[in-house]
């Protein structure tokens, strides 16, 4: 393996494609430091070689508290995507090594997230009926 050029702790996952968008893929991703190395990127187990990448890309991600940014990389048929964590507490700072040159090629895009995934927002619709119900129901139990 080659010198480290730079380490963050990041989420992980390669099962929600090259979709930007908010899942249950994400509650449950892989929590690890994802390291730059010389000749690979590491995240945990996973180990991807530069020179087998198919594509790159950094996302920076428009939210409420600033630009977040996603690490997409095309590596073996899968898209692994890296959330990558904020400097802040209290806003998305990124780290400046992401906006400089990376050990690999790749392209910069600002894109918005996608609509969450039904699959995501049915809970939360069956969560907000529930507990209207209760609050309507609440007042008629009290007598």
């Amino acid at each position: 393996m080659g010198d480290t050029v730079f380490t963050a702790r990041a989420r992980g996952t390669y099962r929600v494609g090259d979709r930007l968008r908010a899942s249950w893929y994400w509650a449950v991703a892989r929590r690890a430091t994802l390291t730059l190395r010389d000749d690979r990127l590491t995240f945990g187990d996973w180990s991807l070689p530069y020179a087998e990448f198919e594509r790159a890309a950094v996302l920076a991600v428009p939210t409420v508290v600033g630009l977040g940014l996603t690490l997409m990389v095309w590596h073996g048929g899968r898209v692994y995507q890296f959330q990558l964590y904020s400097a802040s507490a209290w806003r998305y700072v990124a780290d400046p090594f992401w906006g400089g040159p990376l050990p690999f090629p790749v392209e910069r895009q600002t894109r918005p997230l996608e609509a969450p995934s039904r699959w995501l927002l049915t809970p939360l619709y069956v969560l907000a009926v529930l507990a209207t119900a209760v609050g309507l129901l609440l007042p008629l139990l009290g007598r």
